[in-house]
């Protein structure tokens, strides 16, 4: 019996176990998959974001510096070029080490190419304005103008491939949820089954035995003990019914012995 009660609390342990795993085991994956949608296309779409914004405030700073007269306030926007520059240097060596699909790696080339001159063009305006050349740097501002548009172009490319991998992503994620919430749900009824099975199994399984063993009571307390009680299992439900058995074999021996001395 106690054998059968610790092969049923097993096999209900098993199978928690096994709902319990999958549970954790999909976690893990949607921390990883959340965490790639992050590191992949969100933090990229903000780097992007960023670039972006100083590319705007470089062309902001450079056609004010264009119509400026004040030195100081020529040199106070040339700063800030210098250091909008620097700090695209920067998120561009963040972007980069961020995974790319093919496609968006072809844009990046692209739009690397055109940062580059972009920044070296506004840097020659600024060069061309300490020189006192003005014409000249409002010839190179409307060049850049060109290269500017299709930098736009580019930010608005890589924005959307990102946005729509990460839509993909988030739609993978979806999809493995409701199959594993799927398989949970399977798990669990089979689980509740197999508890109430087992809870069925046991209780007739015992109840079985407890009848015969309170029907060999009754018989005992009607003086009846040429019925011996069979219950051939190999538990303590089998032990108690041979000692049992062995109890009534003495009683019937016992009568036996004391019969004949009476009758002697």
């Amino acid at each position: 019996m106690r054998n059968k009660l610790i092969l049923s609390f097993l096999i209900v342990a098993m199978l928690i176990g096994i709902v319990g795993t999958s549970g954790v085991l999909v976690l893990r994956w949607v921390n990883r998959n959340t965490k790639q949608i992050y590191n992949d296309n969100l933090k990229s779409v903000d780097d992007i974001l960023l670039i972006k914004e100083n590319v705007s405030g470089i062309k902001s700073n450079t056609e004010t510096i264009i119509h400026e007269n004040d030195k100081t306030k020529i040199e106070e926007e040339t700063k800030n070029i210098n250091d909008m520059i620097e700090k695209n240097t920067s998120y561009i060596s963040d972007y980069q080490k961020m995974r790319m699909t093919l496609e968006e790696e072809q844009f990046w080339l692209e739009f690397k190419n055109d940062l580059g001159i972009y920044t070296q063009k506004s840097q020659e305006i600024i060069d061309d304005i300490n020189s006192n050349m003005l014409d000249k740097a409002q010839q190179k501002y409307l060049e850049i103008q060109p290269i500017e548009e299709n930098m736009e172009n580019i930010f608005n490319k890589i924005i959307e491939i990102n946005l729509n991998s990460a839509q993909v992503a988030n739609k993978n994620i979806d999809s493995i949820l409701l199959t594993t919430s799927n398989i949970m749900i399977i798990l669990s009824s089979i689980l509740f089954i197999c508890v109430i099975l087992l809870g069925v199994f046991m209780s007739n399984y015992v109840n079985k035995l407890l009848k015969k063993i309170r029907d060999y009571a009754e018989r005992i307390a009607s003086f009846d003990f040429s019925t011996p009680i069979i219950i051939e299992t190999k538990d303590e439900f089998g032990e108690t019914a041979s000692a049992l058995n062995k109890a009534q074999e003495n009683i019937n021996k016992l009568l036996e012995k004391t019969l004949k001395a009476l009758k002697i």
